[in-house]
Parts: structure tokens; sequence; C-alpha cells
């Protein structure tokens, strides 16, 4: 910590039993993260979406040149209400430059790409921050930022079991094997990545 001025962390899935004197597993969160960022930092947005959380810590120093906060929260879980799926969006100005994170949790299992594909396009499309919270006109996050971050569980596998099906065990155990071998040169095993493929393909 101290490194950088801007701290931005997302979790999923994020609940456990509160520890120390903390009542929720949010207040222990945000409690937790605040103690260890220190005095130096300030939080300047907190959100979340049931267990997806997104929290900026910005330095001291330069607080005064964060403005335009904005945030929101999209379900993609069932009906598109549950909370279990989807994202938490939050976007801010830094100066001049406009800046959106966005921390999602997609659909899961193997033969789920065009539903996480969804889900993304759904986020994008409805989030409502940066001009189109303030304007009538709605301009989705994809085309209204000078950096777009996106992150979280976004659940993309690799299809080395074919496009549909879950690996079985030997052939996981193998792609294992790969990794070790590889010395962190995964670029057969990137060849496979879901999400790679689909931002090759336009999807």
């Amino acid at each position: 910590v101290g490194e950088h001025d801007m701290y931005v962390v997302g979790v999923q899935e994020c609940k456990y039993a509160p520890r120390y004197d903390y009542n929720t597993c949010r207040d222990d969160w945000l409690g937790t993260l605040t103690r260890h960022f220190g005095r130096s930092y300030t939080m300047v947005k907190y959100h979340s979406l049931w267990e997806v959380r997104l929290i900026v810590f910005v330095r001291n120093s330069h607080v005064f040149r964060v403005q335009n906060i904005t945030f929101h929260k999209e379900p993609t879980g069932i009906g598109n209400v549950a909370g279990n799926k989807g994202g938490v969006v939050t976007a801010l100005d830094i100066d001049h430059t406009r800046v959106c994170f966005v921390n999602a949790h997609l659909a899961a299992h193997q033969g789920k790409v065009a539903a996480r594909n969804a889900n993304l396009r759904q986020i994008f499309k409805q989030a409502e921050v940066g001009r189109c919270h303030r304007d009538s006109q709605h301009i989705d996050i994809c085309n209204q930022f000078d950096v777009l971050v996106v992150f979280g569980d976004l659940n993309y596998r690799l299809a080395v079991g074919g496009k549909d099906a879950s690996p079985t065990p030997e052939l996981f155990h193998s792609v294992v094997r790969e990794i070790d071998k590889s010395k962190h040169n995964l670029a057969n095993l990137a060849a496979s990545d879901q999400l790679t493929h689909e931002i090759r393909e336009a999807r």
C-alpha cells in the first residue's frame, strides 16, 4: 500500500461470518480495507449488489481531483432481479479523464458462454453512470469513458473439453500438468480461452 494513488477493490460472493466486533460481513469487509489502506487514503465510493462489492480508495492529496462520481448496480440473475449475478459499476472523473470500473459476476458453467456475453451486454447497456446519469440521452459505458476497466468473476473457461462440455477429470489434470510445465508460458492454453475467442468474434 502506498505505491499508487488509487486502489479499486472488487469481490464476488463476499459472504462470511463477521469477525471481531463487527455485526455484519459488510461492516467487517469495509473496516478491514479501511484499516489496511490507513489514514493516507480516503474511501470515495462503496457500492454493492448482494455479495458483489466494489470500493474505491484515493490518496488524500488527490481526492480533490475526483469529481462526478456516479454508480449503478445491474442484476442479471433470475428474472434480472436476483443479484447473485450481475455487475456493480462506479464511474468518476479524475481531472479531465473519465474512468469507469465494472465488477461483474457472470453466469457460471462451461456451456453458458452466450449467457455470459448477454450478462455483459446488459450491464454495459443499462448502467446509468457518467453522462447518461445526468443527460436524457442514454450512452452505454463502452462509448463514453477514456478508461473502462472490467473485472470480477467473469466465469469464462478453457474450452478444452469442447465448446459446451466440461473437461473429464483426466483432461482436467492434463491441463494442470501443462500449466505446471509451461513456466507461465500459457500461449497454448490461451488459444482455448472462451473470453479471448468471444472478443475475436466480436460477440
